[in-house]
């Protein structure tokens, strides 16, 4: 059986995901993201659109770096594995995105890899 439809699903419950507020819960690979998302935003003022994608590129292969983590879905919204999902649909947009405007591969090649991650072990949930 094709792996595209658990792809579909998986990709429109990340997206639900999206709407409910953060808390806290452990701080890892997120951190990096933040870190570099702040360096990024901390310089702001009268910056191009190259210099924000170039952020946002630093950003996405920081994250990029790290192992993908799909954990079992196991508390409601504002827990840990909720936040992951949440985070996870963002790496996948924005991967998406960076893709779309510069053409390098490595970003589809990455939104994919992810979307396979969910396809996975989306039919065991």
């Amino acid at each position: 059986m094709s792996k595209l439809p658990y792809i579909a699903i998986a990709g429109g419950l990340i997206l639900m995901t999206s709407a409910c507020q953060k808390t806290d819960g452990p701080k890892d690979a997120v951190t990096l993201a933040d870190a570099a998302h702040a360096a990024a935003t901390a310089s702001y003022q009268g910056a191009t659109f190259e210099d924000d994608l170039n952020a946002a590129k630093t950003q996405l292969d920081a994250q990029m770096a790290l192992a993908i983590e799909v954990p079992t879905p196991k508390d409601p919204g504002g827990g840990y594995t909720h936040e992951k999902h949440k985070s996870n649909a963002t790496l996948i947009y924005n991967a998406g995105q960076i893709y779309k405007l510069t053409g390098e591969k490595k970003y589809a090649d990455y939104a994919g890899k992810m979307m396979l991650a969910y396809a996975d072990v989306y039919p065991s949930w």
